[in-house]
């Protein structure tokens, strides 16, 4: 029998999202190709998009308000996630 010592800690960097608060979009910052997805806090998946540039604006305007989790996923398989609050 092996010992855990530990889990890896794999992480796809720290996300920006400017503005939070949002109300119809917000600017999404990160390193780059990936998978973005906007979840709702109850786990249900609210929509999922191709990420291709480093700086892309996301479009919230069919989300109702509330609090998100936003799960980022870059080409490698690293992921990270932050949470997002669309209010209006």
């Amino acid at each position: 029998m092996q010992e855990c010592t530990g889990i890896a800690n794999v992480s796809a960097g720290v996300l920006e999202l400017y503005p939070n608060p949002t109300a119809n979009e917000f600017l999404f910052v990160s390193s780059g190709n990936g998978m973005l997805e906007i979840v709702s806090a109850s786990g249900q998946l609210i929509t999922s998009r191709r990420i291709t540039t480093t700086r892309e604006t996301v479009n919230t305007s069919e989300i109702a308000s509330g609090i998100y989790l936003v799960r980022y996923t870059n080409a490698a398989g690293a992921t990270s996630t932050a949470r997002l609050v669309i209010q209006r």
